[in-house]
């Protein structure tokens, strides 16, 4: 009998000490190598902790904040941001229907597709290789989001880009990245593409009539972003005094990517923004005030 209880708690012992292990949490910090005092710095981190961008080489590598990103790599992007992506892994092995087809990377056919399915892009040809501008990217952020594209102006009202350009910073779209027609035949940076996602992301979609929904963000506030005072944290929790909302105890994911600092020690009794992936779970962990 003695042997049968020993055997019992060897048994128990050994379930119970991979169950703590698994509930380690990793911070990460810095998401990339050279986005420190950069301006898109959050949202580049934000972004990583999506799954959105994984930078030139991966996580904790260099994000290229300032370079500028193809076509093919911004849909990639758009696609990802707006939770999509099962939408571009059903269309992975379908070519495309734009005429040149043969030039975009079969790597993104998927994304392609997908954006082409949703009327992100719907040119005769795709031009993959060409850098995305200021006024393309506007565009794609805007038509990114269900029931924004009717509600922009056309002939003879207003013709592209400035429609989209004006429609976009009346709505937020463009976030804090100025567009206008100094830039908007440039190529957009990553940085600012971050930027300007993140706004993207916090707008709902309209009805036929143009209506603002109730829901339908793919970042709403008080489901998936919080913004308040970090009263406290355990290793697994974190509790945050929600500005509109009130008190939240937070679980957070496996992995948190931090914006600002390596732990969540720095951050007690300061605001923060904390990010929750579609589990609900913290995946991403600002300083926004002090």
């Amino acid at each position: 009998m003695k042997r049968t209880v020993l055997a019992l708690v060897l048994i128990i012992g050994l379930l119970v000490i991979p169950s703590a292990t698994a509930l380690a949490v990793t911070f990460v910090y810095p998401a990339f190598s050279d986005i420190a005092n950069h301006p898109a710095r959050a949202e580049l981190t934000l972004m990583a902790s999506l799954g959105v961008y994984l930078g030139t080489s991966g996580i904790t590598g260099p994000a290229t904040p300032n370079d500028p990103l193809t076509r093919a790599e911004a849909v990639t992007w758009i696609i990802r941001a707006t939770g999509r992506a099962q939408v571009a892994q059903n269309l992975v092995g379908t070519q495309p229907l734009f005429f040149d087809w043969a030039s975009i990377p079969v790597w993104s056919w998927g994304f392609v597709n997908a954006a082409a399915l949703l009327g992100i892009v719907n040119s005769p040809s795709f031009s993959p290789s060409s850098l995305l501008t200021y006024a393309e990217a506007v565009t794609i952020l805007v038509r990114a989001v269900p029931g924004h594209r009717a509600q922009v102006p056309g002939p003879p009202i207003s013709s592209w880009p400035q429609n989209y350009i004006q429609y976009a910073t009346a709505k937020g779209f463009n976030g804090p990245v100025t567009v206008g027609t100094s830039n908007q035949n440039l190529p957009i940076t990553r940085g600012d593409l971050a930027r300007m996602t993140f706004a993207m992301q916090q707008i709902g979609p309209l009805t036929e009539a143009g209506r603002e929904t109730c829901c339908g963000a793919v970042l709403p506030h008080d489901e998936t972003i919080f913004e308040g005072v970090l009263t406290a944290f355990s290793p697994t929790t974190m509790d945050v005094d929600d500005i509109c909302m009130g008190y939240h105890t937070l679980t957070l994911a496996n992995t948190v990517f931090m914006a600002d600092t390596a732990t969540l020690t720095p951050l007690v009794n300061g605001i923060v923004r904390v990010v929750c992936d579609t589990s609900g779970n913290v995946v991403f962990v600002q300083k926004i005030g002090p």
